[in-house]
């Protein structure tokens, strides 16, 4: 008997660096200071409550769900599409496309974001301003 092994719906992880990180961090992270953060609410508004996946009372959210519009941002958000584009071209897709949306959220040290699910989603992307080499990073999760 011959068996063989099919790799039907792999998930590929790709890890890139920004190299202007060290230049840009500071620009980056003042002006999302400036467009500001909103606290995690709950359905009454309590701010910092515990809601659906978001249990980490520091967490917020950046009032921006745009950022990828803001011309401060605009070299990263090109270093963000040409790697978009690797991996698109890497996969076999269509080498044409661009990050439709981006958005921060910032919270304290030590605390985390619950495992949640990005719906309606090709691809995702993580980009960390903070936690060089002393972060746990991103965990991805098998929803089967």
């Amino acid at each position: 008997m011959h068996e063989i092994l099919r790799c039907v719906f792999p998930t590929p992880i790709y890890s890139f660096r920004y190299p202007d990180h060290k230049e840009m961090k500071e620009t980056l992270i003042q002006t999302l200071e400036e467009i500001g953060y909103r606290p995690v609410a709950d359905k009454d508004g309590n701010p910092n409550a515990k809601q659906g996946s978001f249990t980490d009372p520091t967490l917020q959210f950046c009032k921006s769900y745009d950022l990828q519009l803001e011309k401060q941002f605009a070299p990263i958000v090109e270093f963000f599409n040409e790697s978009l584009n690797f991996v698109m071209h890497d996969l076999g897709y269509r080498e044409d496309q661009h990050i439709p949306s981006i958005w921060s959220t910032k919270q304290s040290r030590g605390n985390y974001h619950r495992i949640h699910k990005h719906r309606n989603c090709f691809l995702t992307g993580v980009y960390y301003l903070h936690g060089e080499g002393n972060s746990n990073g991103t965990t991805y999760r098998d929803w089967e």
